[in-house]
């Protein structure tokens, strides 16, 4: 044993306080050489091998330090079969809850989604007892006229007044409501109580026969072995002669292709906006007292409005008289475009097609929607416009 090892001794038996001051100078002094160490390490250049050489020194100091700790001898473990019931739930909670503290949040959510579904799919599959009530005694039921305030007998007019059909009867043995058995007449029109004013033969097609009166006060008596006939679905529309203003040609054009059709008709866009299409229809007919909003509502479905359909339909000027823009763009006056689908074709590609054919003529520097849309003739005809009449033209 050297010198300071038997010095070290003897101050640790003699004077603890002097041993614990050394200790904790000596302390101090490996600290600093070791931080000393550590940063002439990292100014000094190092290669790759002398990098992985003085990790590998780094984890063998490491795993020396960790030999010369005092090896704990582990604490005898219980076994499950031998714990009693409270011990057991205890154990459990402690095991489970030590579990979910190495969870993420994710798979907590996760546990507690599975067990809710675990608990509703227990709960349903348990035997479920009928609930069996006392039969109440009923009276046998009276045969009586229908209640005029059901709505299953007596639909609104106005939810129904495009229908000449009379209603299914609510009860077994009555019969519907018939114009012989009514005193004073019918309803008027539904459509000329929206539209007093307006004359039908002005747009083409009438509207539909009136309603017989449902007044509450003309109740028939009971027919215990009549069963009416079915009369004649519901028009698609209100009022046919809005439905024939809506699909003229000035007013809106039919889309080509079939695809395009619902199962409210033929498609159509619209080559104007709602409000410029209303301010015609008032214009042609100044007598017909109908709003705008009344005027959208009757708007039909299987029309589409100005914005509702692609870019290459009707949101640029559209024309199926190709040769007369041939031989403007030969002219040199615009640029012609025609697209057809998805892809360009040439001009004289296009005159092969049917007569569906999309002629957009625009400049690719402008936007589209900058573009006004104007209605021509169909294929193989000449426009019917002159051309000094058409005003200035769209430089778009």
């Amino acid at each position: 044993m050297s010198d300071k090892n038997l010095w070290r001794r003897k101050v640790k038996e003699t004077d603890p306080e002097k041993y614990s001051a050394y200790l904790e100078k000596q302390r101090q002094l490996n600290k600093k050489a070791k931080d000393l160490k550590k940063k002439k390490w990292m100014e000094e250049p190092h290669t790759h091998a002398m990098i992985l050489d003085h990790e590998r020194q780094l984890v063998l100091a490491r795993s020396s330090r960790s030999s010369r700790k005092p090896i704990e001898e582990p604490t005898p473990r219980k076994a499950v079969k031998d714990m009693s019931a409270e011990t057991y739930k205890e154990h459990r909670h402690e095991v489970v809850a030590r579990c979910r503290s190495k969870m993420s949040s994710q798979k907590k959510a996760a546990i507690r989604k599975k067990d809710r579904i675990y608990r509703e799919n227990k709960k349903r599959s348990e035997v479920q007892v009928p609930l069996t009530a006392p039969p109440v005694p009923t009276e046998p039921q009276t045969l009586q006229g229908p209640d005029p305030l059901n709505p299953l007998y007596l639909p609104d007019p106005f939810l129904n007044g495009s229908s000449n059909s009379l209603p299914a009867p609510l009860f077994e043995n009555s019969e519907p409501l018939g114009c012989d058995d009514l005193s004073h007449g019918p309803l008027p029109d539904p459509c000329q109580d929206l539209f007093p004013d307006f004359d039908h033969n002005s747009l083409g097609d009438p509207c539909p026969d009136p309603l017989p009166d449902r007044s509450h006060n003309h109740l028939p008596n009971p027919s215990p072995n009549h069963h009416p006939e079915p009369g004649p679905g519901p028009s698609s529309h209100p009022c046919p002669s809005l439905l024939v203003f809506y699909t003229r040609d000035d007013i809106s054009g039919i889309l080509p292709h079939k695809r395009y059709s619902t199962k409210h008709g033929p498609a159509f866009f619209m080559n104007m906006t709602m409000l410029g299409a209303y301010k015609l229809f008032k214009e042609e007919n100044p007598d017909f007292k109908v709003g705008y909003t009344k005027f959208t509502i009757l708007w039909p479905r299987n029309v589409r409005k100005l914005g509702q359909v692609d870019l290459e339909t009707c949101l640029s000027l559209y024309c199926q008289n190709v040769r007369h823009w041939e031989l403007i763009e030969k002219e040199g006056k615009t640029k012609l475009e025609i697209i057809h689908k998805a892809g360009t074709v040439r001009a004289k590609e296009v005159l092969q097609m049917l007569a569906f054919t999309h002629a957009i003529f625009r400049k690719t520097t402008l936007a589209l929607s900058m573009v006004k849309v104007r209605q021509m003739e169909k294929l193989w005809q000449v426009c019917s416009v002159p051309e000094e009449n058409c005003g200035p033209r769209e430089e778009f």
